[in-house]
């Protein structure tokens, strides 16, 4: 229903404050006219305002009154105003951001008025009145019409900088978009007096696409290099000329430094403004997340869940990983899978190292391409097991009992933490659990309990074809029924837990140790979001282990030759 059939008081409200405005005098004509199709009503309006005859529109949107109403010249392409928006339409004091239902058509009218007539005004020196700006634009807005942009870091900033004499050549790299290409500063060409420098804080496959045909210089105010780049009329080759003794080809780049402010010119058939981008640097993840500095997170399964765990660590703080996983990103995956159609084809731990590192290209990515419990040389499998010993936690994700089985061998007989996730068949729901060394059982003694626990004879049955643990079962299944938002979800409360899993214990947030969490009604669940936390049995004594490593210090002596001195 619109908004004049739904609210038919307010739309004679409306007719009667405009029919006010005509009894004053400066108002001339109105001509109302309904669009039932787009949901809009409109009105032509003739009035008087900086001593001129205005022919507007306004137009009462299909949400109408809870959005504002447009007040534009009637003939296409006039400009009345400096408050104008490129469509035509007034910028006047009742706007997006200050709008109130209590405003109407006139209170716009009245509002355009007061503006022509104030900028129709002279002071002493005849100069024209400018009405001052009462809003705030957003860096974001004000790109909005510039197709052309250039990123360039502070340190790329610094380099030049430090460099300073004449011009020095800069990679580029370009990327399309559909409103924009967005040019990317990546380095700078190496020359007698100074080395090739690589900008490391971009990502190396944007680097890898670079050019050379981008030119960047200290300005001097004034000098012809400032000029050339303030100059709207010089044509590409002019500008060419003033950072560059090679004949203009066709394309390039001049930037220029000039006391904190970047200039550029994008060049082609003509000379274009590159607008640069600004960028924020305010803190926006938590200040627990300084204590991931310097651990290596071990991912056990690239596929759904473990490529969606992985980025979220990488955006949490995580910058070492090892990834372990030996299949191939396929296009069925992309359902599910953090990757896309980009790595298609591609081992998916190489899709996930080159996810990780566009996310953060100083994160260190070690891989083994390869499935726990698949077929491959005991020496081949030991190289992964050593490098997953060596690190601060491992994130199982693999659905698979041989994968979840030596992952948590390694995890037990070198004391380091393990949590791992799950999503039931069907996608109703799923579990996240830990492991931790001295506080929780070891992690086949946790999946034992949890697995015990969510087959209590008491439970409903699971639906039919849902495994309630899919790497309890056999490897080599079916594939998963789930699609990506049952896998965002569980896969959001693993890497929560994860984060969690590598402070120190007595500042974790879980007091389980495993959860079964809900997605819709099902099973157990009566609800979305249900959760069941399952209490733990703590880890065994250490009485019987005790005894063996008595028995390994009598032994090992024997065993093991002295060091040389």
């Amino acid at each position: 229903m619109n908004w004049f059939q739904r609210f038919p008081a307010r739309l004679l409200h409306e007719q009667e404050a405009l029919g006010n405005l005509l009894s004053q005098g400066w108002v001339k004509r109105v001509v109302w006219a309904v669009d039932e199709s787009a949901g809009t009503v409109s009105a032509e309006v003739d009035f008087e305002a900086g001593g001129k005859l205005r022919e507007v529109r306004l137009v009462y949107p299909f949400v109408y009154p809870f959005c504002p109403i447009q007040v534009l010249p009637r003939a296409e392409g006039e400009r009345w105003s400096n408050h104008q928006w490129p469509s035509g339409e007034l910028c006047l004091e009742m706007r997006a951001d200050n709008w109130h239902t209590d405003f109407n058509g006139a209170d716009m009218l009245i509002s355009a008025r007061n503006l022509l007539g104030t900028e129709a005004l002279v002071d002493d020196a005849g100069n024209a009145m400018r009405v001052p700006t009462t809003h705030h634009v957003t860096p974001a807005q004000l790109l909005h019409f510039k197709a052309a942009r250039l990123v360039i870091s502070d340190a790329m900033i610094a380099e030049v900088i430090r460099r300073g004499g004449d011009v020095h050549g800069m990679d580029l790299t370009a990327v399309d978009h559909e409103n924009c290409v967005v040019h990317f500063a990546v380095g700078l060409v190496g020359s007698a007096e100074h080395d090739a420098w690589v900008d490391v804080g971009i990502p190396s496959r944007l680097r890898a696409k670079a050019n050379r045909l981008a030119r960047v210089a200290l300005l001097q105010k004034g000098d012809a290099r400032h000029l050339a780049l303030l100059d709207k009329n010089l044509s590409p080759d002019e500008v060419w000329a003033q950072f560059s003794s090679i004949a203009y080809s066709g394309y390039g780049v001049a930037i220029g430094l000039l006391d904190g402010q970047v200039l550029a010119k994008w060049l082609g058939e003509k000379a274009y403004d590159l607008a640069k981008v600004p960028m924020d640097y305010q803190q926006r993840a938590p200040a627990r997340n300084n204590a991931m500095a310097g651990k290596r997170v071990a991912i056990v399964g690239c596929g759904s869940m473990g490529s969606k765990v992985a980025a979220s660590l990488a955006r949490a703080g995580v910058t070492d990983f090892y990834l372990v996983d030996g299949d191939v990103m396929k296009i069925a995956n992309i359902v599910r899978n953090d990757l896309d159609w980009t790595a298609v084809g591609a081992h998916k731990v190489d899709g996930v190292t080159e996810r990780l590192q566009a996310i953060n290209p100083e994160i260190k990515v070690d891989g083994w391409i390869g499935d726990l419990g698949g077929q491959f040389s005991t020496a081949n499998l030991v190289t992964c097991l050593r490098k997953l010993a060596e690190c601060d936690l491992i994130v199982e994700t693999t659905a698979s009992g041989q994968g979840f089985g030596m992952a948590a061998q390694v995890a037990t007989m070198d004391d380091i933490p393990m949590v791992w996730g799950r999503v039931f068949g069907g996608g109703y729901g799923g579990y996240v659990a830990r492991s931790r060394p001295g506080l929780e059982a070891d992690a086949l003694d946790v999946r034992h309990e949890i697995y015990t626990w969510m087959t209590n004879p008491e439970f409903p049955k699971p639906p039919k074809d849902s495994d309630i643990d899919y790497g309890v079962e056999p490897d080599h299944q079916p594939s998963m029924i789930a699609d990506d938002a049952d896998v965002s979800v569980i896969a959001a409360h693993l890497a929560r837990m994860a984060l969690d899993a590598l402070l120190p214990a007595n500042e974790s947030d879980y007091p389980f140790s495993a959860y079964v969490i809900g997605l819709r009604r099902e099973w157990i669940f009566a609800e979305p979001f249900q959760t069941f936390p399952i209490k733990l049995r703590p880890p065994p004594p250490l009485g019987g282990i005790g005894a063996n490593l008595s028995t390994a210090a009598t032994v090992l002596p024997d065993l093991v030759p002295p060091r040389e001195q």
